[in-house]
């Protein structure tokens, strides 16, 4: 929390235009109110701020940046790392970085399409290894957008690597994949391949994920599909964007009737350029024992 006292202090005192450039501040929260149809112990409500994050972002120099992000609510580090730009088209990211796996997981919880993650995401952030230490090139070329990166993983020798690619064919169309292989307790392979159509009508997106563990006989993957549609309203910065979302998670494909499908309906409403409220219901369907959890999602983010 040193650091983050000198960057309060370095702000105050000019903002500022010096040798270490201009610190900016940023941040958001998430207020999210859910109400879940439990058949078995009766309907109840629950709020929670699962999101208070600040942060401080600027360049020391032409070709050094850095980003420090914590989360206020846990009192943790979530994002602390420098960019050096010496190469062309190639950007070397050290610290402590979000890793390049999951395309729902990407800009979240900053510009999500839902208030929650897809049960598929969910196989790799459940690993809680969405922020880690490590080294990672980024590299930026026609049409093409190249990541590869070594990871701290757990607190054994054991190192974690990860290697994205996203291509943009035409102006609206990408597509992509990822592997990542982690040590987290045992060895852990993942798989990714997605597709976004943005156009004027309709953003479709599309991501298929797949775990392996070391040690066991069996795979497990899932998928979502998502369409939405931004409208201007009248009154000024205000807008809403209907969507749509359905997932399929298998836990184990070794085992019969254990898919799961969930179906999220809603809409975001934009108050202004830093308010807006997702709200959403949630459908989920299991195939063997039904489970009574569907629920309304109430999101309401702030940001500055």
């Amino acid at each position: 929390m040193h650091l983050l006292s000198i960057l309060l202090i370095v702000a105050q005192m000019g903002g500022a235009e010096g040798k270490c450039g201009k610190i900016d501040i940023s941040g958001y929260a998430h207020i999210v109110y859910e109400y879940t149809m439990d058949g078995t112990s009766g309907n109840y409500g629950l709020m929670t701020l699962p999101y208070v994050r600040v942060k401080f972002s600027g360049k020391l120099t032409d070709k050094l940046f850095f980003r420090v992000e914590p989360e206020l609510t846990t009192g943790k580090i979530r994002y602390a790392y420098a960019d050096l730009k010496h190469i062309p088209y190639v950007t070397l990211r050290m610290g402590l970085l979000k890793v390049p796996f999951g395309y729902e997981f990407q800009p979240f919880p900053v510009t999500n399409v839902t208030p929650y993650l897809s049960q598929a995401t969910k196989l790799f952030t459940d690993l809680r290894v969405g922020s880690d230490g490590g080294v990672m090139a980024i590299a930026k070329l026609p049409y093409t957008e190249l990541k590869a990166a070594i990871l701290e993983n757990d607190s054994t020798l054991s190192k974690g690597y990860v290697a994205n690619f996203t291509i943009n064919p035409v102006e609206m169309i990408s597509l992509g994949g990822s592997y990542y292989k982690g040590h987290i307790g045992a060895w852990y392979k993942l798989y990714e391949g997605y597709l976004a159509i943005n156009n004027p009508l309709i953003n479709i997106e599309g991501n298929y994920i797949a775990r392996e563990k070391e040690g066991d006989n069996y795979k497990s993957y899932g998928f979502y599909v998502q369409a939405h549609r931004k409208f201007d309203l009248p009154m000024n910065g205000h807008y809403i964007c209907p969507a749509v979302k359905y997932g399929m998670i298998e836990p184990n494909d070794t085992n019969a009737n254990d898919k799961a499908q969930e179906v999220w309906i809603g809409f975001n409403y934009g108050l202004s350029k830093y308010i807006r409220l997702m709200t959403y219901f949630n459908v989920n369907l299991e195939e063997g024992t039904s489970v009574d959890n569907n629920r309304l999602v109430m999101d309401l983010q702030f940001s500055f």
